[in-house]
């Protein structure tokens, strides 16, 4: 963690977080539905390859786009000089300072900020 920051400017961020945090709720339920109808096609494949390859291949490059997209929203926190020790739920450490000493402001996505 680099740049420490006061609680002040930790609680700035807050906007910015919720925002990110939306992108990675809507990238991995996007990720988890794809996921879930490629082992459907992949199933049905098995009766039909032939009519599924090129499906398959459309989904398998939908997935990485989505999951390059998550992978970017986290790297913004990390450009931020924070920390994020979980995705599910997203958990971000942000490097403080309080009364001169070194701290840690923690904010997770809850179940009041993913409905928000």
């Amino acid at each position: 963690m680099a740049n420490r920051m006061d609680h002040t400017e930790a609680k700035s961020l807050l906007p910015l977080l919720r925002s990110i945090a939306r992108e990675v709720r809507e990238r991995r339920s996007e990720i988890q539905r794809l996921e879930a109808l490629r082992e459907e096609l992949d199933y049905a494949s098995l009766t039909s390859p032939e009519g599924f390859a090129a499906t398959l291949q459309d989904l398998d490059n939908e997935l990485r786009l989505h999951q390059r997209c998550l992978d970017l929203a986290i790297c913004e926190l990390y450009a931020l000089g924070l920390e994020v020790p979980s995705v599910e739920p997203l958990t971000v450490h942000i490097p403080g300072t309080s009364n001169g000493s070194k701290v840690v402001f923690y904010w997770q996505e809850s179940v009041e900020n993913a409905l928000s």
